[in-house]
């Protein structure tokens, strides 16, 4: 799933059509993180729903991991330095992206069914 923030739909080209069809950008559905619909758009136009499970990975505490949380989704948290936000609590913290991708690859579900 992919829901993003992003305020309003600027972008064309290939790589706009890819998130037209498998994420929800707020700006165009009028609702933003942490919205649990955002992410039920998002896993819809991925062909699933929030009950199959997923991951939000994301560096905002509030909008990404709470809004993941809210959706009963595993988190992953890229810290990327201080925040005056510690009340959320992320199912796992990184710094980098990549780090980020490790902790999925790791994950046993996901190698029993790979991308």
């Amino acid at each position: 799933m992919a829901p993003q923030t992003t305020s309003s739909a600027r972008s064309s080209g290939p790589a706009w059509r890819m998130w037209s069809m498998a994420g929800a950008l707020s700006g165009v559905e009028g609702i933003r993180k942490p919205d649990v619909g955002l992410f039920e758009i998002a896993a819809r136009r991925c062909g699933t729903s929030l009950t199959d499970g997923g991951w939000m990975i994301g560096d905002h505490l509030t909008k990404d991991i709470a809004g993941g949380r809210n959706a009963d989704l595993h988190t992953v948290w890229i810290n990327r330095g201080p925040t005056a936000d510690h009340e959320q609590q992320a199912d796992h913290t990184v710094t980098q992206t990549t780090e980020a991708v490790q902790v999925l690859l790791r994950n046993p579900r996901l190698q029993r069914h790979p991308l």
